[in-house]
């Protein structure tokens, strides 16, 4: 999906839940796909108060890197499709380029999709990982959000 694509849908969005449902602070989290909209959503939209990409492909941000908004970026050590060379470079350039706050957070063994994954799936030695993950997303929006 282009990023035309995504700012048509963001707007359509916004526009409902400003104008119908007078909703004040908005947030936004994406998951793979998703994650790499949250990116290009964070350093298009002063609208969202925070968002949250996990594992969001990397090399679709566009090399948009002057976030508009805080956003936490987690990511899988062993992430077979984001290396963390990418993950490096990343964090590079949202330090050399962004002024608002960032984190970007490497979950140790951990491979694309943990946070995610059903529960039958779950091996039980990532279980603490993917609560830590899931907690550490919802400190994040809390925080900026609440």
């Amino acid at each position: 999906m282009s990023s035309p694509t995504y700012t048509r849908e963001a707007d359509v969005v916004l526009k409902y839940l400003k104008e119908q449902r007078n909703v004040k602070k908005i947030g936004v989290i994406g998951f793979c796909w998703g994650g790499a909209a949250v990116h290009h959503l964070m350093s298009s939209y002063s609208e969202f108060k925070a968002g949250v990409s996990l594992y969001g492909v990397i090399r679709l941000a566009e090399d948009k890197y002057n976030l508009l908004n805080p956003t936490f970026f987690i990511f899988g050590e062993k992430d077979e499709i984001i290396p963390l060379e990418q993950v490096a470079e990343l964090e590079q350039k949202l330090t050399e380029h962004c002024k608002v706050d960032f984190e970007v957070k490497i979950y140790l063994g951990q491979t694309h999709g943990f946070v995610h994954r059903k529960r039958e799936d779950i091996n039980p030695k990532d279980k603490p990982y993917i609560e830590e993950a899931k907690m550490d997303m919802m400190n994040w929006l809390n925080r900026y959000i609440l």
